[in-house]
């Protein structure tokens, strides 16, 4: 059974991709946070490994110094990835079955990233590859809102998580790949009876204001 805080693997394991815009291949098999409980407390300890252990994951993103696309439009050329579709708003959204997954996002990620492919959801990027988008369900029978948003707080000390309204988790930090690079990475969680729904951004630290700005645009419906 997977934990709940096994999202902080993945986020490891997809950080080199924007963080390594400059260049050619990063190559990343680091990436896990193991979760121990008794009947008194949680406590997470991280370290770094795969998420998916079958095999390593190399990760790259190209850099380039194309125009910044606008987040309304998509290249004609594009066909969007399996299970994306377009809405009437100009936004993009997934859906899947596991945990009835349906996710609204800015049609900047419209390309399917082949570095990465989450067990149960999609990995997709922008155009110029400068930034990408998981988005996964996972399954985990115990995790609790609370719980995940302790988790988070006690694993990234030196971001920002909160709870919103909705009762989605966030969390907004900067961490340090295995190359020794910044990549700044934007969560949303929701839980579900069962797991839970997950949204990630990564991008560079440099571009977060742009980034942030399209991460309020992901919702959960």
């Amino acid at each position: 059974m997977k934990k709940f805080i096994c999202i902080i693997a993945s986020m490891i394991l997809c950080t080199a991709a924007i963080s390594g815009c400059g260049n050619s291949q990063t190559k990343t098999n680091e990436s896990s946070v193991t979760t121990s409980k008794n009947s008194e407390t949680s406590t997470v300890q991280s370290s770094v490994q795969s998420e998916t252990n079958e095999s390593s994951t190399d990760i790259s993103v190209q850099s380039s110094e194309a125009d910044e696309q606008s987040s309304e439009e998509i290249p004609e050329e594009i066909s969007l990835p399996d299970g994306v579709i377009q809405t009437p708003t100009g936004n993009l959204q997934y859906k899947n079955s596991v945990l009835s997954l349906s996710v609204t996002f800015p049609s900047e990620f419209c390309m399917t990233d082949t570095a990465y492919t989450p067990p149960y959801g999609i990995y997709l990027k922008n155009t110029d590859g400068t930034a990408t988008l998981q988005l996964e369900s996972v399954e985990d029978k115990n995790v609790t809102v609370e719980d995940f948003a302790e988790s988070l707080k006690n694993e990234a000390s030196d971001g920002e998580v909160y709870i919103t309204d909705a009762k989605d988790i966030v969390c907004k930090r900067t961490i340090i790949d295995r190359s020794n690079n910044e990549v700044m990475i934007f969560m949303k969680v929701r839980v579900k009876n069962g797991g839970y729904n997950e949204a990630v951004l990564y991008c560079k630290p440099d571009e977060r204001e742009k980034y942030e700005k399209l991460f309020s645009k992901i919702n959960f419906s």
